[in-house]
């Protein structure tokens, strides 16, 4: 009579488990990220903390993929090594202004666009059950404050109902969800008196109070999102500025263009916010995808508190040192000047201590990132 066999190498017992399935599931504490390499304060975009055990997840959708921030995070995701492909998704994706280089990515197969307009009713599920993504990056906004309040429902569906669809999408698939939203949430305080511990910095389980239709919108979002996927992650982003790629977008470039077609620019000095570069935010959101363990909320300021009057004279300034042509000079005034005091707040300063504990680093300097926008081709 035969004894029991003998199982080759390629034969596993029934309580033997392979090597997908020795992988840890689930949150991890974020103590325990210490084994993790740090990322420099001037990484090259291309570079990150991705820990190179990780398995190369197969698909990332980024929605508004051709917006100010959306450019700049499929950029990066094309540049790390964390996706096999990448779905940059708009109601007109050809239109993003993607750089020539990674416009190649669209031959290869890397690249995807689709067509998604979030403003329609179950168009995100559709999408969302054709592609099946590992991970979704949820940048699609009505973000500007004017629109909002003069679309209100409109800024309800896009900054509330549709991230609703997608959250309750990625916790049917068992899909990763990082959504984006904005330090606006607060109402801030009181522009600072000098001095240490002279006014609130805003931690992430502060209550928030939206003071416009946009900031409301987007706060409903965040309760949205966490409700249909706990396992989600909200962020936080400060005032972002670099190179809108023509557009005359953000702080900086929509500064430039009113001072260029001698608008009436104004840069208030009694609103203090922390602004942050394009780059250096779309390298940490990228770079969340691959995290489940770091859920809930979390801020991601920039490194500096300052006035928008102190910021803009400082972009000038910058941008005069590299030999561009000298700008008219901006109106330094209040928020009242332009009817605004009410409905901004004049001081937001975010909690950077999570994202300390999570990426194991500070935020790069300021001067990094305006050198980066002032160098831009």
């Amino acid at each position: 009579m035969r004894g029991p066999r003998e199982r080759g190498p390629r034969e596993r017992g029934p309580r033997e488990r392979g090597p997908k399935e020795q992988e840890p599931q689930g949150a991890r504490p974020e103590e325990s990220l210490d084994a993790r390499p740090r990322l420099r304060h001037a990484a090259p975009i291309a570079a990150s903390f991705l820990d190179d055990r990780l398995p190369l997840r197969r698909l990332l959708l980024i929605t508004g993929g051709s917006g100010l921030l959306g450019v700049h995070a499929v950029e990066r995701a094309l540049a790390g090594r964390e996706f096999r492909k990448v779905v940059l998704a708009a109601r007109v994706p050809r239109r993003a202004p993607l750089r020539p280089r990674w416009l190649e990515s669209l031959d290869s197969g890397r690249l995807q666009f689709l067509e998604l307009d979030l403003a329609e009713p179950g168009a995100a599920e559709r999408a969302l059950a054709r592609l099946r993504p590992s991970a979704v990056l949820s940048l699609a906004a009505c973000s500007r404050q004017s629109e909002a309040e003069a679309y209100p429902d409109l800024a309800l569906r896009l900054n509330a109902r549709a991230p609703r669809e997608i959250a309750a999408w990625c916790a049917a698939a068992e899909s990763r969800l990082v959504h984006v939203s904005t330090d606006l949430v607060f109402e801030g305080g009181t522009v600072a008196v000098p001095g240490p511990g002279s006014a609130q910095v805003l931690e992430e389980l502060d209550e928030p109070r939206p003071l416009n239709v946009y900031a409301r919108t987007k706060r409903d979002g965040e309760l949205a999102v966490l409700e249909a996927l706990e396992r989600a992650l909200v962020v936080r982003l400060p005032l972002l500025f670099g190179d809108s790629r023509g557009r005359s977008a953000g702080a900086a470039d929509a500064l430039v263009a009113g001072l260029m077609e001698r608008r009436r620019t104004v840069l208030f000095t009694d609103e203090e916010r922390q602004p942050l570069e394009l780059t250096a935010a779309a390298e940490r959101l990228v770079g969340l995808c691959v995290r489940p363990e770091v859920c809930g909320t979390l801020h991601l300021p920039g490194p500096e508190l300052l006035t928008r009057a102190e910021f803009g004279l400082r972009l000038l300034s910058a941008r005069t040192a590299v030999g561009r042509s000298v700008l008219p000079a901006p109106e330094l005034a209040g928020r009242a000047s332009l009817g605004l005091a009410d409905e901004r707040p004049a001081r937001l300063e975010l909690s950077g201590l999570r994202a300390r504990v999570v990426f194991h680093s500070d935020p790069e300097p300021l001067q990094v990132g305006i050198d980066r926008w002032t160098a831009r081709g």
